[in-house]
């Protein structure tokens, strides 16, 4: 098995069955149902699983992002953790789950022009596992599961 599954709490649990369930699924622009996913939409998805998500929020990258409270960032990529992959001024343009430290899962591969599932099979854009190392200057990590203090 992938994960240690016995030493994830409940919710993360849910949050990467949810991930992990929809791996092989054709990447679209806009989408957020298995027909087709993008980056937030997946990662939306997961976060509604685990009743972490209000509804009616900005649902890109970015407005996930702002979505969090400053004590829910941390500098430790850990499995459940969200990835915010953001420019020089800090606005996330994508985003992932780790699933290890070095991995991510992520709806990639795409863009604008992906609208279809043929178009993201010719483009081979699809939700996938990929390397990943963290940058400081490029990465903003959120814990969805750490404890409000």
């Amino acid at each position: 098995m992938w994960l240690d599954w016995d030493n994830l709490n409940a919710d993360k649990r849910i949050f990467m069955s949810v991930a992990v369930s929809h791996l092989g699924e054709p990447y679209l622009w806009g989408g957020d149902d298995p027909v087709g996913w993008d980056c937030s939409g997946l990662v939306l998805e997961c976060l509604k699983s685990v009743d972490r998500w209000p509804e009616n929020k900005d649902a890109t990258a970015d407005g996930i992002k702002n979505s969090f409270t400053v004590n829910k960032f941390t500098n430790k990529p850990d499995t459940g953790v969200i990835v915010f992959f953001c420019d020089d001024n800090q606005r996330a343009y994508h985003v992932a789950i780790c699933l290890y430290p070095n991995r991510i899962i992520e709806a990639g591969g795409g863009d604008h022009t992906v609208t279809t599932p043929e178009i993201a099979s010719q483009k081979n854009a699809y939700v996938r596992v990929r390397p990943f190392r963290y940058d400081p200057n490029h990465h903003l990590l959120v814990d969805p599961f750490r404890s409000i203090i």
